[in-house]
């Protein structure tokens, strides 16, 4: 699996809970509020040691280059407007039993679903959120 699946719309989650994030709006689709919710608002529990979390950064996309250990929202929805961003961790699917990372800015909202600018670091065990190979 490479990680970072965020669903949206109508998901039956006891036939496919391989996902990290859903996203919905909270009201009517033109005004609502916009979510994030990681995988333990749903009820579902993540195997391993690390929850699947968002983490809002106020540098801009590029200066964002390394993700935090700690610190991220895993247990409540996290409210996302256009043009901020986001440090990102997956539940853990690398076979060193850890997660992945991803750095992602909202770009657009259409249909009903997120659109995202992204960076993520397929890389098990390492946070350089930075383009080319991760030193860290």
């Amino acid at each position: 699996a490479s990680g970072f699946s965020v669903s949206g719309g109508a998901i039956r989650t006891d036939l496919d809970p391989g996902f990290d994030f859903a996203y919905d709006i909270e009201g009517p689709p033109e005004s609502g509020r916009k979510v994030m919710l990681p995988r333990a608002v749903l009820g579902i529990s993540s195997t391993g040691t690390a929850e699947p979390g968002v983490m809002r950064r106020e540098e801009t996309f590029d200066e964002i280059d390394a993700a935090p250990s700690n610190g991220y929202v895993t247990d409540s929805a996290v409210t996302v407007a256009l043009g901020e961003r986001y440090v990102i961790r997956s539940r853990v699917i690398c076979e060193l039993g850890v997660p992945l990372y991803a750095k992602v800015e909202i770009i657009g909202f259409e249909d009903n679903s997120l659109v995202l600018k992204r960076l993520k670091n397929v890389n098990c065990g390492y946070r350089s959120l930075e383009p080319g190979l991760p030193d860290s």
